[in-house]
């Protein structure tokens, strides 16, 4: 399953086409004829949906070649890129410019095709905002650009992408510029101590806030979880996983790992700021191999798995946004009006981006906490 959250407040899924019928016909009769179909040539049923959280209804989108395992990230104007997947689109380039609930966007797949085949890679916008990078993949320990820097440009070779257990590498932009490419327990700085964190052994990093009172540019990862080496070859469902997680200062010049303890089966909240994690309800559906999760622009979290769906409910008070900019300049001042109840504690303004989330990992994943003044009542609010 790959989910990612748009700017027009919907949710595109995508799942793999070669497990047969869904549960969703395409619209108009529309039917998929892929004679490179393992399963079903003829298909009419929908693989990829458009789902609107405001009301849960869905809308088929058609996806013609395998997206199974692929990658994606959006462009600085919205634009969703969606590369690779398994056997026919192992090397195909697809794009989505979103719509709002009510409009008829769909998936375009590119005549042009990626130099090599990516399955299980990892996508990250570049700082130009029309370019990413696509880094590794199953039997790919390499990198490619899209749209490509020059004609006939191909790949680059990364030995660290090499060997096992390091699918899905996690890759972040740093404020620098540069960027950070996890594998395995590798990363160019001091190897993490214990299990491997990447796929097959179902890890996950995130790049802690970048804060305004630093200028933005203290980049710390946090990688969590993984299993032994091997693990997912022995067959047994109990085999043990990993219950540390290691932190790095990725922009520092003499970097090194630190450790947090005590990660949690429930889902958890990490405080960057007092080192702690906060324990949210259990839900009572497995999230297990292939679920996302996703942040909401109402502040909600929406969990998905195979074919169900669930939210975790924010309990707290929760801000109403009622005015906002649609665009925003580098280092200007703007207004955010907004509606609550009681206030409780500090008012913060995060910028967060929108991930293409499968696997465990946030392609793209980045939080910004901006410099906020003491809010102030408008009107007779």
């Amino acid at each position: 399953m790959h989910t990612v959250v748009t700017h027009m407040n919907t949710v595109i899924m995508l799942d793999h086409t070669n497990t047969g019928p869904s549960a969703i016909k395409l619209l108009n009769g529309r039917c998929r004829n892929q004679p490179a179909e393992r399963i079903s040539k003829v298909d009419c049923y929908a693989h990829s949906i458009m789902f609107n959280p405001g009301n849960n209804q869905v809308r088929p989108l058609y996806v013609y070649t395998d997206t199974w395992c692929s990658s994606g990230q959006f462009f600085n104007n919205g634009r969703m890129v969606q590369t690779g997947g398994d056997f026919e689109g192992n090397r195909k380039i697809r794009t989505l410019q979103p719509c709002g609930a009510g409009g008829n966007c769909d998936w375009v797949e590119l005549e042009e095709n990626l130099v090599t085949g990516c399955w299980y890679s990892s996508n990250q916008l570049l700082p130009s905002g029309i370019q990413q990078i696509i880094v590794g993949g199953r039997n790919t320990p390499s990198y490619e650009f899209y749209p490509k820097r020059r004609a006939g440009e191909g790949f680059y070779n990364l030995g660290m992408l090499g060997g096992d257990n390091n699918l899905y590498p996690f890759v972040y932009l740093l404020p620098n510029g540069d960027l950070f490419v996890f594998a395995n327990r590798n990363s160019g700085y001091p190897q993490i101590l214990g299990n491997p964190r990447n796929y097959l052994f179902a890890g996950s990093a995130v790049m802690l806030p970048l804060t305004w009172q630093i200028g933005f540019e203290f980049a710390q990862i946090m990688v969590c979880g993984g299993a032994a080496a091997g693990a997912s070859n022995t067959g047994n469902a109990n085999a043990p996983m990993s219950f540390s997680c290691g932190t790095i200062v990725a922009s520092s010049k003499n970097p090194g790992w630190g450790k947090a303890n005590n990660p949690a089966l429930n889902p958890v909240n990490y405080n960057p700021v007092t080192k702690q994690f906060q324990i949210y309800a259990k839900t009572n559906i497995l999230r297990m191999y292939h679920s996302t999760a996703n942040l909401l622009a109402d502040e909600r979290v929406l969990l998905v798995r195979s074919k169900t769906h669930q939210f975790y409910t924010f309990n707290g008070v929760r801000l109403a946004i009622q005015g906002y900019l649609n665009r925003i300049k580098y280092k200007q001042v703007f207004v955010v009006n907004f509606a609550m109840g009681q206030r409780v504690g500090v008012v913060e303004v995060n910028m967060n981006s929108a991930p293409y989330v499968t696997h465990s990992f946030a392609q793209g994943q980045r939080q910004m906490k901006l410099k906020t003044m003491l809010p102030t009542k408008a009107g007779n609010g």
